[in-house]
């Protein structure tokens, strides 16, 4: 993921979404984030460069953290809710 956000970036392009399915800790980690939502220390991060928005699957909980930018959006499952997301 790291690498694909560099690529997109370095191509110009000025917001980078994320279509994830994994857990909101990792989708928080791929944004700099740690669990409480607060930037992760320099040389902790996964990536040097994080996407814009991440929508993602896989908790089945409906969430937008944190409340700035960066964002992570999550649905509930069996399309329950659904967001609606404009950059």
């Amino acid at each position: 993921a790291c690498g694909k956000i560099e690529e997109l970036r370095s191509k110009g392009a000025d917001v980078v979404v994320a279509l994830t399915h994994q857990g909101y800790r990792a989708d928080l980690s791929l944004l700099g984030l740690g669990p409480d939502g607060k930037p992760l220390p320099e040389g902790t991060r996964p990536c040097k460069q994080t996407p814009d928005v991440i929508v993602g699957g896989h908790d089945h909980n409906n969430m937008a953290l944190p409340s700035s930018s960066p964002r992570l959006f999550k649905a509930d499952a069996d399309a329950l809710t659904a967001w609606v997301i404009e950059i």
